[in-house]
């Protein structure tokens, strides 16, 4: 009965990830930035970071929204503010406007659609098979940084940075805004029918938990710090790995390593969705992070292509296998219902520190010459996520 609307739900929220992954492509930008316009490494990752900002923002205004009003009217909004941000930076092309326009517009607007994409799908597919839905919902997004960043990589020489923008802007926006005709949550007979009753902290409860009864448990502050310090260190990398690689080595075409962080995220994001089906994520996720940080804190002493390449891989790879996974700890602990309020607060609450992460990496390159100080920082924000993993709570259902 619900077959092909749970296909749909998974066709169209892809598809509308497959419109609004400009952000990870950011260090193509910052690098044309530094060395074409003369632009400083903090003012070159500043409207990345301040996005970051925006997105969180973004999913905590409209993930409330969402819960309200739906689907259909989250991804118009999102659509006319990722179209309209990257058409105004177009013309008011300097550092502190790009930085705002957008860094705070088409932040909010993938948020918007973000969030109006991925709930839906998630709903539309219950129990184990639920990660890999997430995995289809990032793997879209990750699909857009790998076609768009080679895109951009071959428009911005010839086209300069303004124009690309200004492309991109009239035509992904428009794109995503038709999306609102085909996005849509299932009936409640369907989640009555299909979704268990969460459990979080050890009290079994008769439906799924509010945003107010998640702010009652250790729970949700633990998923909080680890949003927290996996995010911040992971950001580093996919705002700025043109810059670093350009900085500590002497291959020739640093481009090719954001092509490569995308490449490597989106294989992350699938394996993370398959391997969710199979096994604890909690315990995937502690293994990855551990890993990533001895990564992290020997990034700085690679040399040449073959280990600059295999270490930004598998860091963007990491990245998107948070991105695939945390949204299910969130269901596993809180349920579906109000997954959109759950995960906005998180991800709002800890968008300090995604702010800070790559504007503080790229000051620090400023003042030393060199991204050593931060990458081993960065190391050790992920150390710090592996502890918050270990402490979560298991899954109780």
């Amino acid at each position: 009965m619900y077959r092909k609307k749970q296909i749909n739900a998974l066709i169209f929220g892809t598809l509308t990830m497959l419109l609004i992954g400009v952000n990870p492509t950011w260090s193509v930008f910052s690098n044309a930035l530094v060395t074409q316009y003369g632009w400083t490494y903090s003012q070159a990752t500043l409207p990345y970071t301040i996005s970051g900002f925006g997105y969180s923002a973004g999913v905590f205004l409209f993930g409330i929204y969402y819960h309200k009003r739906g689907p259909k009217k989250t991804v118009l909004i999102g659509g006319l503010m990722t179209g309209a941000s990257l058409v105004l930076s177009s013309y008011f092309f300097s550092p502190i406007p790009v930085a705002f326009l957008y860094g705070v517009l088409y932040g909010m607007g993938v948020g918007a659609a973000y969030t109006a994409a991925i709930t839906p799908m998630l709903k539309w597919t219950p129990g184990k098979k639920r990660s890999m839905a997430s995995a289809f919902a990032t793997i879209g997004f990750g699909l857009s940084s790998v076609f768009l960043s080679i895109l951009f990589s071959k428009m911005i020489p010839v086209l300069m940075v303004p124009a690309t923008l200004r492309i991109a802007g009239f035509v992904l926006g428009p794109l995503v805004m038709v999306m609102t005709f085909f996005v849509k949550d299932p009936p409640e007979e369907f989640l009555l029918a299909n979704e268990p009753a969460p459990e979080a902290d050890g009290e079994t409860r008769a439906g799924d938990i509010s945003l107010k009864g998640a702010l009652r448990t250790k729970t949700f502050y633990l998923l909080f710090l680890l949003f927290v310090f996996a995010t911040a260190a992971t950001s580093v990398i996919l705002s700025s790995v043109s810059n670093i690689v350009a900085m500590q080595s002497d291959v020739p075409d640093p481009f090719v390593f954001a092509s490569l962080a995308t490449i490597g995220n989106l294989a992350g994001r699938l394996i993370a969705g398959y391997l969710g089906t199979k096994f604890d994520g909690r315990k995937i996720l502690a293994i990855l992070f551990a890993l990533l940080s001895a990564i992290m804190f020997t990034f700085c002493l690679y040399r040449h292509f073959f280990p600059l390449a295999a270490g930004t891989v598998l860091l963007a790879a990491g990245f998107g296998a948070e991105m695939t996974l945390f949204p299910i700890l969130i269901t596993d602990n809180f349920g579906v219902t109000w997954y959109s309020e759950i995960y906005g607060t998180i991800v709002g609450l800890g968008s300090i520190y995604t702010l800070a992460g790559p504007t503080l990496a790229g000051k620090i390159a400023d003042l030393t010459g060199s991204y050593t100080p931060a990458l081993l920082m960065c190391g050790g924000y992920l150390a710090v996520a592996v502890i918050m993993m270990l402490l979560l709570p298991k899954k109780k259902h």
